[in-house]
């Protein structure tokens, strides 16, 4: 795929789908930011960064040297989330579901909060594969309480439902 210029950029940001849940992240089409140059990509981060940390944290002040190096980090070991899930995990963030931010929010709150958010997602994408492999082989995928997938034959299933019922009977 061809990388994405900021002309280009401020097109795409004008159409991105939001994100309600999690799942929305793998239905929902929207480019990833390995896609944009890497100057677009750190810039379109910050906006978004900054954005967000004044939408959620607006009684602090956030300048650039604290917002620049979350967008580095994230263009180097995250460049594959879509543009926008930055405004989803902010969203998150802010309501407690990676633990409380105490005091200001700083870039390693940022970025272990991050992390936090790309093991969740992982793992949600994890299941959502394990079930799409399932469906074409024709099986069905079913969690367990240890949290292993296990392998439901409905075929079999039904088998032992009928003979179940032909005893009860």
């Amino acid at each position: 795929m061809k990388k994405l210029d900021s002309k280009q950029l401020s097109n795409v940001v004008d159409t991105l789908p939001r994100i309600r849940r999690v799942s929305d992240i793998f239905v929902i089409r929207c480019p990833k930011i390995k896609n944009l140059t890497p100057e677009t990509a750190e810039i379109f981060l910050c906006g978004k960064i900054l954005k967000n940390l004044l939408k959620w944290y607006s009684s602090q002040e956030f300048t650039e040297p604290q917002i620049k190096p979350v967008a580095e980090v994230l263009i180097d070991d995250y460049d594959d989330i879509k543009l926008n899930e930055i405004d989803y995990f902010f969203k998150m963030m802010a309501k407690g579901e990676f633990g409380q931010v105490y005091g200001k929010v700083d870039a390693a709150d940022i970025l272990d909060k991050f992390g936090q958010y790309a093991k969740m997602t992982g793992e949600e994408k994890t299941i959502i594969t394990e079930r799409r492999h399932a469906n074409l082989k024709g099986g069905s995928m079913v969690r367990s309480s240890a949290d292993k997938p296990i392998k439901v034959d409905y075929a079999e299933s039904m088998k032992t439902f009928k003979k179940m019922k032909i005893k009860n009977i």
